[in-house]
C-alpha cells in the first residue's frame, strides 16, 4: 500500500479491528500508513456495518488458503467478509502460494490454534479490561481462537505473487507445485 500511493490516485486505509484480540497488528499498521500521510482510520469490528458503506474494496492477507478455496485468516477476517459481501464491497485475498494448504476444512472448531486467554484481559495499553478478574468466577472459561475460515463464495479474488486467481484454482496451483517437487 505504501508504494501504491500517487497523487493521482487517492485512496484511504480503513483498519477494523476487535477489540480482544490482543495482538494489535491493526493499529501498528494504521500508525505505519498514517506516518507516511496515507488517509488511515481505526474502527472497532463492531462498526463494521457502519465503516464498510465507505469502503469500495475489502483487502485481506491471510494465513492460508485451503484446496477447497476455504481461507484460514484471523479472527474476525470472516465477519469482515461476510459484511462486505452483503453490501456488494468486493473482496480480495492476499496470499502467496506457499501458503495453500492441500486439506480441506469447513469450520474453525476442528484444527484451530488456541491463544492464552488472559490474552483477552488486557487493553492495548496494557491496562485490564473488564474481564481482568475472569477466573474468579467458576462458570466462567475463556475461548481465544488464533483464526477463522471464510469460506470460497464470499471470496472475489485471491491475489498470489503469480497474479489474480479465482478460488476455484487452488487445486491447480497445488497440483502443480505437487508435480514440480517431484521432478526436483
Amino acid at each position: 500500500m505504501l508504494f501504491a500511493r500517487n497523487p493521482f490516485f487517492l485512496f484511504a486505509i480503513l483498519n477494523i479491528f476487535s477489540l480482544f484480540r490482543p495482538d494489535f497488528r491493526g493499529l501498528e499498521c494504521a500508525r505505519v500508513f498514517s506516518n507516511q500521510g496515507i488517509s488511515c482510520s481505526y474502527q472497532l469490528l463492531s462498526a463494521m456495518t457502519f465503516a464498510i458503506k465507505e469502503c469500495s474494496l475489502v483487502l485481506v492477507s491471510v494465513e492460508g488458503i485451503f484446496s477447497n478455496g476455504a481461507v484460514l485468516g484471523n479472527v474476525g477476517t470472516s465477519m469482515i467478509c461476510l459484511v462486505a459481501k452483503m453490501y456488494n464491497v468486493p473482496i480480495m485475498v492476499c496470499c502467496e502460494s506457499f501458503k495453500f494448504i492441500d486439506r480441506v476444512q469447513i469450520d474453525a472448531f476442528v484444527y484451530n490454534e488456541l491463544g492464552d486467554s488472559d490474552e483477552v484481559s488486557r487493553l492495548p495499553d496494557g491496562r485490564f479490561g473488564p474481564l481482568y478478574k475472569w477466573k474468579d468466577i467458576d462458570a466462567l472459561r475463556i475461548l481465544n481462537l488464533k483464526y477463522d475460515i471464510t469460506p470460497p463464495e464470499l471470496i472475489d479474488v485471491i491475489v498470489t505473487e503469480s497474479g489474480m486467481i479465482p478460488c476455484t484454482s487452488i487445486p491447480v496451483i497445488l497440483r502443480l507445485q505437487t508435480s514440480i517437487e517431484r521432478f526436483d
